[in-house]
């Protein structure tokens, strides 16, 4: 009776840690990764980094035709560079500085969140930003791995990301 006990106090045991839950906190400071987003029908690559203040900074590499322009975005606005000119771009003109000003946005809301994960699973948040749905999606380390927002069918991947 007592090794049947014993083996029935293993069992919970094991299953009970198995199941167990943690807390992450996704990290989206001081770090840096290269950001493909895809929206609609067209693709963007950009080396991406973002400082322990906050601002995030983005340099284009694909479309060939805004390869070299650099944007940058603060809790002050939003400035572009590109061929030695800077300017504050209205992000309704240009769909890039709107996706990068939406990726902001939503790094944003994710600074002070705790997430909770299962074992060494993904974390999954979704949240919303201007009336439109988002899931953000983090590894098990708290780094980003994407970004979804399917009413406006983009979606934004990191990868090579690092700490810096």
């Amino acid at each position: 009776m007592k090794r049947f006990l014993g083996v029935i106090f293993c069992f919970v045991l094991l299953c009970g840690c198995a199941g167990k839950s943690r807390a992450i906190s996704p990290v989206v400071d001081g770090i840096a990764f290269c950001a493909t987003v895809n929206f609609y029908n067209e693709v963007y690559e950009c080396d991406t980094t973002i400082d322990k203040g906050g601002t995030m900074h983005l340099a284009v590499r694909v479309p060939d035709d805004l390869s070299g322009l650099k944007v940058s975005i603060n809790e002050n606005g939003i400035t572009a560079e590109y061929l030695g000119l800077t300017y504050t771009p209205k992000t309704e003109n240009l769909p890039l500085c709107g996706v990068a000003q939406t990726l902001y946005r939503i790094i944003g809301e994710m600074r002070d969140k705790v997430l909770v994960i299962r074992k060494d699973e993904n974390c999954l948040f979704e949240g919303r930003i201007d009336d439109r749905a988002y899931t953000f999606c983090c590894a098990p380390s708290g780094l980003p791995l994407y970004i979804e927002i399917p009413d406006d069918s983009y979606r934004i991947e990191f990868s090579n990301v690092k700490i810096i």
